[in-house]
């Protein structure tokens, strides 16, 4: 690029905090997939769904919408050092491929299991290619239903630049 219009670009700050309502979801035919997996909990292998993509693609999003409508506990699988108790309820393990105790996601995952509650996580990388250990707990995710969000196509984009900019009372 011309050096001189590098230096007239203008860096918009468009970090925002988590908006997780169902009004600020944009369906798109890249999320199709795993609209239809959620709504059909019933369906999961396992009774475990994985939900894999990129960073922003709307596994966080689509995870607090269906621990809205399902009475999900949320669980981060980086904080997770011990194994969460079973109150009954379905859960929602963000980002399992960035676990620190693997051991208490393991057990986690197992008393879910045992308890028959559905288990929904997130992870950028498919567990087909992590390196997890222990052995059991990549035989367990490799035995659940996972969906990959597929990249935004150009009208999702197209969409969300708009909300933003919406946001800040600007006009594109």
């Amino acid at each position: 690029p011309d050096p001189g219009i590098a230096r007239r670009r203008m860096i918009l700050p468009f970090e925002e905090p988590d908006r997780f309502a169902a009004a600020d979801f944009i369906e798109a035919p890249s999320n199709a997939a795993a609209r239809a997996a959620l709504a059909a909990a019933e369906a999961w292998v396992n009774r475990r769904l994985i939900l894999g993509g990129d960073a922003g693609g709307g596994k966080s999003h689509l995870a607090s919408l269906w621990a809205g409508r399902s009475g999900a506990t949320i669980l981060h699988a980086a904080r997770l050092r011990v194994p969460a108790a079973s109150d009954g309820a379905p859960l929602v393990i963000e980002d399992i491929d960035t676990a620190a105790e693997p051991i208490a996601l393991l057990s986690t995952i197992e008393r879910a299991t045992l308890a028959r509650q559905p288990v929904l996580m997130t992870c950028r990388t498919p567990p087909a290619r992590l390196a997890i250990e222990p052995a059991d707990l990549a035989s367990r995710l490799r035995a659940s239903l996972t969906i990959r969000i597929e990249p935004a196509e150009p009208e999702l984009l197209e969409t969300l630049l708009f909300r933003l900019a919406a946001l800040r009372q600007m006009n594109l």
